[in-house]
């Protein structure tokens, strides 16, 4: 008896210390189990819908929804790693359709101070950083840098729920750019998600005013009317 019962505390030990669920719908099955790995898609693309060049990688579902705020608002490594794995990809599809320069500075969407101080980081600016690390491993020709140069200006309540029109004037003249900022490299853009595209709009609109050269945009997710999946 005495071996059975402390045969069932190394059990019970080990299934805490080792974990098998879901990190994203807790299914005892493995950390991303095949229902979730088959939600998140990766189709690396070109999108249509704004009059500058996007490219994104997952349709936005709720599994999508999941994995990006457990990486933005707690930090969670895994689903981190895959959101900077799908912004990676829809990166490199939106350079191979450019004329690449030795430079290409990587802008990203900035987050409120209460966002910031919320999470205790810029998630945003963070997964930038590993961008440029990661593209600079595999490219020769062009430098990559991170340029977190856009800040916001005004209150901007919470994008959910507003229609694409009450998006657009929640947005207008939300960004500008940092100063000083001399760099002449172009931009590209980086978010974790676009749905109507007020925010990326907003942020070409501000790096224009100050005369900068954008290349378009990347982001790791797309609403699923703008993705394509083949």
């Amino acid at each position: 008896m005495l071996f059975k019962y402390l045969d069932s505390i190394r059990a019970g030990l080990a299934s805490l210390a080792f974990d098998c669920s879901c990190i994203i719908c807790g299914a005892s099955e493995s950390e991303f189990c095949i229902r979730c790995r088959a939600n998140w898609r990766s189709s690396p693309q070109r999108i249509s819908g704004e009059s500058f060049p996007v490219s994104s990688s997952v349709p936005y579902s709720e599994t999508a929804k999941a994995i990006v705020l457990l990486a933005k608002e707690n930090g969670v490594k895994f689903t981190r790693d895959l959101v900077v794995a799908e912004l990676l990809a829809a990166i490199k599809v939106l350079t191979r359709e450019l004329e690449l320069t030795r430079e290409i500075n990587l802008v990203p969407i900035p987050s409120s101070r209460k966002a910031r101080v919320r999470r205790g980081f810029d998630f945003i600016s963070q997964i930038t950083s590993t961008l440029t690390k990661e593209l600079n491993k595999e490219s020769d020709s062009t430098r990559f840098f991170a340029r977190p140069i856009l800040s916001i200006t005004k209150r901007v309540v919470d994008q959910s729920g507003l229609t694409e029109i009450q998006r657009r004037e929640n947005l207008f003249g939300a960004f500008e750019v940092a100063k000083p900022f001399n760099s002449t490299a172009p931009i590209i853009i980086v978010d974790d998600v676009i749905t109507t595209g007020s925010t990326l709009r907003e942020a070409v609109r501000a790096l224009k005013e100050r005369n900068l050269t954008v290349l378009g945009a990347s982001t790791a997710c797309a609403s699923q009317r703008r993705l394509l999946i083949r």
